[in-house]
């Protein structure tokens, strides 16, 4: 989304932009002792669990390739590979229309929901904190969200932009206790956050992504 006419990125992140990538252990583990290397080894294994615990129930294989973003002859080894865990079991009719399930059964299954759960929720709780952060702000923001964000492909770090909807004729500064409590939440979260001022005349409608609006002014 290209930067609206009227805003002003006031703060620009400093959090490093690469990420070290650790190289594949040689060395095999007892699948007894850590089960997680199997279930969580690979990316794949991550997106398919998060829909299955986050949907609750039977989902069929196309369904679970278009939520996890894979093709749909990805999944299948990967499946196996889960239901072979015991982690995941397949229900319903033969063939494709069997579905799969997850286990919250299996002596990690708890755990399991609580940890996608959690992450689910982590962009809501860092938006509750900048909301917190913003809502006594001199200007008194009418409006505030996050955008722009970009899920890096190198092995960097995410990045976001605060969009903060106010008054002004000239982009104010953040002062360095909003700074140094923004830097915070980057080391807490592993984001880039830069804040971005825009004045009500010319925000664009519908530019910002309802699902992680911040209510500063619900806020007050």
């Amino acid at each position: 989304m290209s930067a609206l006419p009227d805003s002003r990125i006031v703060r620009h992140s400093t959090f490093p932009a690469k990420a070290t990538v650790m190289k594949t252990p040689h060395r095999p583990q007892n699948a007894l002792r850590t089960p997680l290397n199997t279930l969580l080894g690979t990316e794949a294994n991550v997106r398919l669990l998060r829909v299955l615990v986050l949907d609750g129930g039977p989902v069929g294989a196309g369904e679970l390739a278009r939520r996890a973003g894979l093709g749909r002859t990805t999944i299948y080894p990967v499946l196996e590979a889960l239901v072979k865990s015991g982690i995941v079991e397949l229900v319903g009719a033969g063939g494709v229309r069997r579905r799969s399930r997850f286990r919250k059964e299996h002596p990690l299954g708890e755990a399991l929901v609580d940890l996608f759960t959690a992450e689910a929720d982590r962009v809501k709780h860092l938006a509750g904190k900048l909301a917190s952060l913003f809502k006594h702000h001199p200007l008194r923001p009418t409006d505030a969200w996050l955008e722009a964000l970009r899920t890096p492909t190198d092995g960097g770090v995410e990045s976001l932009v605060l969009c903060v909807v106010a008054d002004f004729a000239t982009p104010p500064p953040l002062s360095s206790k909003m700074a140094d409590a923004i830097r915070q939440m980057e080391e807490l979260y592993g984001v880039h956050i830069d804040v971005r001022w825009i004045t009500p005349s010319l925000r664009v409608p519908g530019s910002q992504d309802s699902t992680l609006s911040i209510p500063t002014t619900a806020a007050r």
